[in-house]
Order: C-alpha cells, then structure tokens, then sequence
C-alpha cells in the first residue's frame, strides 16, 4: 500500500508495520529504519515513495487455551497462519505468540535472524506489530532459532518416513551395527 502523506507514515510506524522508501521514480525499494539516510525533512519534500504491506490481523485465539496452558516448552511452534509460521513464547498463563516470516532465500551463517521478518501478534487485538531483532530479548530469539530447527527437522524425519528409507536394509543395517 502506498503511503501518500507523513501522516499514513506516522500511522504505520506507531503499529509497527515496516515501511520502505525509494527515491520517485525509483522501484529500489528499502526499508525505513534507524540505519536508512532519511531525515525528517524528506517526509515532506515530495521526491521520495512510502510503502508498507497490509498485514493480516490474526482470528484469536490462536489455538486453544487447554493446549497452551498444557505446553512442554517455553517457545513452540503453533501452526502455519496467513503465510508466517506462529510460535508460542512462554508458559502456562503468561504467554504471547510471535508470528516469523522468512523473507530471503539464502539463511545467512554470521546472523541466523538475518532473513527472517518477526512480529508480535496483540494479544487482544491480533494485529502484528514489527519487533526489533536487535532489541528482541536474547531468549526469545534462542528459542525461536531451536523451535525453527525443532520443526525442520520433524519435516525431514517425516520425509525420510513417507519414502521408506527407515525399513530399507541399508538403514537397518546400519542400526544394528551389522
């Protein structure tokens, strides 16, 4: 959605949507934030763009609250919800969810949280406002990194199921030391 007034900018910021910005004209697209060469003054000027995304308001609750109370773990993941994979942070009756959203295709080795987008989901509201990875409590974030592998690795193991590769000889074999 493009954003045709400071105030639709300041509107966005204050919900924590991510905006971006380019120069008029322009489709290299970057996003708003405390690194971006913009000032104040550049709002009004006319010769920059302003873009945000329509985020999805997310239908509460997010799953039951039997199960959530009922959880093994400080961080896990829900389900799948509006293309963002949804994780449980906290136990028993202080939780939040946490929506993650993977937006490169390459992961990075220096910085794990390089290509993931994370966001909050309002507790009462279900609207997801933008987190600070840098800010973000250190964890939460370890515990979203290990949920991830956590449910990657049960999709492997499930793959490996379906094609038979646990009843071959070959794996059994290896089992057994034989």
């Amino acid at each position: 959605m493009i954003l045709n007034s400071p105030e639709q900018i300041f509107a966005a910021l204050s919900k924590g949507q991510p905006v971006m910005w380019c120069e008029e004209g322009s489709q290299n697209w970057s996003p708003l934030n405390s690194q971006a060469q913009v000032n104040f003054a550049d709002l009004y000027s006319g010769f920059l763009q302003f873009k945000t995304e329509e985020l999805p308001i997310f239908k509460l609750p997010i799953e039951s609250e039997v199960y959530a109370k009922q959880a093994r773990y400080f961080v896990e993941f829900v389900h799948h919800l509006h293309g963002f994979e949804v994780y449980r942070v906290g136990k028993e009756n202080r939780f939040s969810y946490y929506a993650v959203r993977v937006n490169g295709n390459r992961p990075s080795t220096r910085d794990y949280f390089a290509n993931l987008d994370i966001f909050r989901i309002g507790n009462t509201s279900g609207v997801l406002q933008s987190v600070d990875k840098l800010t973000l409590h250190a964890s939460i974030k370890s515990g979203i990194e290990r949920a991830r592998s956590v449910k990657r690795n049960a999709q492997y193991n499930q793959v490996l199921e379906s094609t038979g590769h646990f009843a071959t000889e070959a794996y059994s074999d290896k089992m057994t030391g034989a």
